[in-house]
């Protein structure tokens, strides 16, 4: 063999294992960021069903078509549903693992401490005060947009 063949060779050779560890980075590479996405799209998808069941509690509470005795269940499912995902949250990256925190107590305590709320307790629906109905509504007006920060957050979070 000629000195020019041992260099094709050699050339060709470096080429064949540049090709597979550009392959092998780029395979590695798009695995992580395709698992960190799908991690990412599960937790946004949890949070979103969250928010769905928080916004229907909230229409049905100020409409008058929740049991008193509903109000205390829903917010005990909330727990169970939220603490999960902010637990997930926690050990996978620096995201405010506990940014719904005003819904699962301040919220509670809004309503559970309503004379209203306590008057009616054994009776079949809530009857939300117009004070109760303001103190609610101006709850969700601060609070609400907690939902959306937290999406945003997961999001741009390192996992």
């Amino acid at each position: 063999m000629a000195y020019s063949d041992w260099i094709n060779l050699f050339s060709t050779l470096i080429s064949l294992v540049s090709l597979f560890v550009t392959i092998w980075i780029g395979s590695t590479f798009q695995r992580a960021i395709t698992s960190e996405r799908a991690i990412k799209d599960f937790l946004i998808k949890n949070i979103e069903e969250v928010n769905k069941q928080y916004k229907m509690f909230y229409t049905k509470l100020l409409d008058g078509e929740i049991e008193p005795k509903y109000v205390l269940q829903w917010f005990k499912s909330f727990n169970i549903e939220i603490d999960p995902i902010c637990d997930k949250l926690l050990e996978i990256s620096s995201c405010n693992y506990d940014a719904l925190s005003p819904f699962r107590y301040e919220l509670r305590e809004i309503i559970t401490n309503d004379d209203g709320f306590i008057k009616s307790f054994n009776k079949k629906k809530l009857e939300p005060s117009v004070q109760l109905r303001l103190n609610i509504q101006d709850f969700h007006k601060r609070n609400y947009h907690l939902f959306i920060d937290l999406i945003c957050e997961i999001n741009s979070a390192k996992i």
